[in-house]
């Protein structure tokens, strides 16, 4: 389920849909820290 939330973020990330805040949370450790990092990547 992570996943497709994760595909989602990053196809907005990229179409530049920025969202005003995002909660990353859970035992995806590294999941999080992915995510983490592309936001950084794009901006």
């Amino acid at each position: 389920m992570f996943l497709t939330y994760k595909k989602k973020i990053l196809q907005d990330l990229k179409n530049k849909k920025i969202k005003p805040i995002y909660f990353f949370m859970g035992e995806e450790r590294y999941l999080i820290e992915n995510l983490s990092n592309s936001i950084e990547f794009f901006f």
